[in-house]
């Protein structure tokens, strides 16, 4: 798997880290700017500098010299999320600035967005990626739809002996060096499956397998009778190319909405907020931070769940989101995922 890190410099993450968890403090902002400084690093200092005084007051320009800065840094420092706000401030700019600022980058999160594109060749064992053959340890049966998450607890009376399907692994040492990877273990293997039906029922059902000590799986094949599922047969694999992002919530119909008011769909502020929230790169596929459904609000069934993953069933069509809550993934209890929306149209 490809990162596109946004720590660029050796001894960089944790200021960044405390510059994302803290953007409204000054004194943080003010700590990675002086370290940038001792590091040589003038044009980014400089040009943190001159954002930090945009947090602070509006200003009726708002302009920063972009020369020589890469432009996923600057988006991981948020300039452009406060341009968007600066251009959208409302009717009363300063204060809606003021008010708009102080509640969405409150719980502005890192994220990881996800693309792919074919393999040219078999992925390395272990490795993180998407379809394929997967990875597993010899003692561990190939996971049947008896073993999955339903959709709304619903399994629709079809079998439990189908074979699911294998749709990726994500190895989570390959997050090393990047914003989210405090929150993540720091190794292991979470592998998913997913059982397709369309005729009848159009349901989506997820397995997810969590291996603690990658050196132990193995590549497996598929079983005879799934190659022969038209909904469910192994497609080819995937390489995944991954950024990172900052993400911020859905502010109309989420367990966030009562932090911003005046936002719904004919809230004075809503054109305000869902123009910062626009302007993230953060997709419909990925993992932590607020990713997108195509379609509702935000599926997360509280503050303290996080969106774990959310991943397609097929290359065209089809994302399942995957919630686990902060206490669950710090603890690594990969068993209480809970599958909180699909996305046929994703």
């Amino acid at each position: 798997m490809q990162i596109n890190k946004a720590a660029i410099l050796l001894g960089e993450l944790p200021y960044l880290t405390a510059y994302i968890d803290n953007i409204l403090n000054k004194n943080t902002r003010e700590a990675y700017i002086a370290w940038l400084s001792e590091q040589g690093d003038t044009p980014r200092a400089s040009y943190l500098s001159d954002l930090s005084r945009a947090f602070e007051l509006f200003e009726k320009f708002f302009y920063l010299n972009e020369q020589g800065i890469p432009r996923f840094w600057a988006e991981m420092v948020g300039a452009p999320y406060l341009f968007a706000l600066y251009q959208n401030a409302g009717d009363s700019p300063h204060e809606d600035f003021t008010n708009v600022r102080n509640r969405l980058f409150k719980w502005v999160q890192p994220a990881i967005t996800f693309e792919y594109s074919m393999h040219g060749e078999p992925p390395a064992i272990g490795s993180s990626f998407f379809w394929g053959t997967p990875d597993l340890e010899s003692d561990m049966l190939w996971p049947k739809r008896k073993d999955c998450l339903h959709w709304n607890n619903d399994d629709c009376g079809l079998s439990g002996d189908l074979y699911c399907n294998f749709i990726g692994q994500i190895n989570f040492a390959d997050f090393s060096g990047t914003l989210i990877a405090h929150l993540l273990p720091a190794t292991g293997l979470l592998s998913f499956f997913s059982h397709v039906e369309t005729e009848e029922w159009g349901v989506v059902s997820i397995k997810a397998i969590f291996t603690k000590n990658v050196k132990n799986v193995h590549r497996r094949e598929p079983p005879e009778e799934l190659r022969q599922d038209a909904d469910n047969s192994p497609r080819p694999a995937y390489k995944i190319h991954a950024r990172e992002v900052l993400s911020f919530p859905e502010t109309s119909s989420s367990p966030w909405a009562d932090e911003f008011p005046e936002s719904g769909y004919s809230g004075r502020l809503c054109d305000t907020y869902e123009s910062v929230r626009g302007a993230s790169p953060s997709g419909i596929v990925g993992m932590l931070g607020y990713h997108q459904a195509t379609t509702g609000g935000d599926p997360s069934p509280d503050q303290d769940h996080i969106r774990l993953i959310n991943i397609r069933i097929s290359p065209d069509a089809g994302c399942v989101h995957l919630s686990i809550s902060n206490e669950d993934l710090k603890a690594e209890r990969f068993d209480n995922i809970k599958y909180v929306w699909i996305d046929w149209d994703g």
